[in-house]
């Protein structure tokens, strides 16, 4: 008997021994496939930054989260470094002042942020909060985007301007409140822009902003800046995620900004089979003395594996340079991402 018990115990030893091998290796095994997906896509840390819809006593509505230390990958890594000497180039031979990239790769999250702190006037990217805002209307009112009003507003808001918009409101004519968020976006006509911002309630408007931290200024001559290259994109990135407005208008809300007819900078290199649903804005002002020319041209780029892109500029320059860096910059950003 006490054989057999001594048999036994070590028996037993050696299945706690076996069970302990098995446990290690299918730890080991496990590991290192959780190291093998991360290889490729890495995160510093796990400390989340959301964007929250506020005013509720009990919820607060999730409309875009991301790590706070962002997630990167083999080719964002690579992309980054390229577009950081590209802008520095440019820069010294001073065709440029400054310039700002965000780019977030949909497929994996990985995302871009150059000259992260750099703050920009949006000028006419404040269109799409607009629209947003407008379209918000019409989850609750069936018939406000068909709502006809006549224009009757003297100014010509479009006078001055760099680029002209090939189709605007005119005095006298009416227009319903769809045909008018078609014309500020697709032809960025600031009559329309006007047309709007007077026919919705200003605190709804405020409200849109505040909601995507938006500074809102209903002065348009307001020309400091105040917003980073970051933080504007929340308002494509709600729109993609369609988080702010259902889905049916978030969906109408990008197929408007597919059909902007400005092909200079951030469409210019690209296939002519890519949709991007995208908005430009430019501003000249004069502080000091010196004129500062701001050009933006924020959008999403509809490859198989769609990808956001946003690029802010300033300096004391003519159009072209600005067009041309934004023009290269998102070649280079379809080249690494789009396959």
């Amino acid at each position: 008997m006490l054989y057999i018990g001594f048999v036994m115990g070590i028996s037993k030893i050696r299945k706690n021994k076996i069970f302990s091998i098995i446990t290690i290796l299918v730890f080991g095994i496990g590991l290192g496939f959780i190291m093998g997906i991360n290889s490729n896509l890495n995160q510093k840390d796990n400390l989340m930054r959301s964007l929250r819809l506020e005013g509720y006593n009990f919820i607060r509505p999730l409309l875009a989260c991301e790590t706070e230390t962002a997630i990167t990958s083999e080719k964002t890594d690579i992309l980054k470094k390229n577009i950081e000497e590209y802008i520095s180039s440019e820069k010294s031979k001073g065709n440029i002042g400054n310039a700002s990239v965000y780019i977030r790769n949909y497929k994996d999250g990985s995302s871009i942020n150059i000259n992260s702190e750099e703050e920009y006037y949006p000028a006419s990217l404040n269109k799409i909060p607009v629209m947003i805002a407008t379209l918000q209307m019409a989850q609750t009112d069936k018939n406000f985007l068909g709502k006809k009003i006549v224009y009757k507003d003297t100014t010509d808001y479009n006078k001055g301007i760099e680029i002209q918009p090939e189709k605007f409101l005119k005095l006298g004519e009416t227009y319903s409140i769809a045909e008018a968020i078609e014309y500020m976006i697709k032809y960025s006509d600031n009559n329309a822009f006007v047309f709007l911002t007077q026919n919705v309630d200003i605190n709804h408007y405020k409200k849109i902003f505040s909601d995507l931290k938006i500074p809102y200024s209903a002065d348009t001559k307001d020309h400091e800046d105040y917003i980073t290259v970051k933080d504007f994109s929340y308002s494509l990135r709600v729109l993609f995620n369609a988080t702010y407005l259902n889905k049916e208008l978030s969906e109408k809300a990008l197929e408007i900004l597919s059909e902007v007819n400005y092909k200079d900078a951030l469409v210019a290199s690209l296939p002519k089979d890519i949709q991007v649903s995208h908005k430009f804005g430019i501003t000249t002002t004069n502080k000091g003395g010196v004129s500062k020319e701001e050009l933006h041209d924020c959008g999403i780029v509809y490859t198989d594996t769609p990808y956001l892109i946003c690029v802010m500029t300033k300096g004391n320059i003519n159009i072209q340079n600005p067009q041309n860096l934004i023009k290269n910059i998102s070649a280079m950003a379809y080249n690494q991402l789009s396959y």
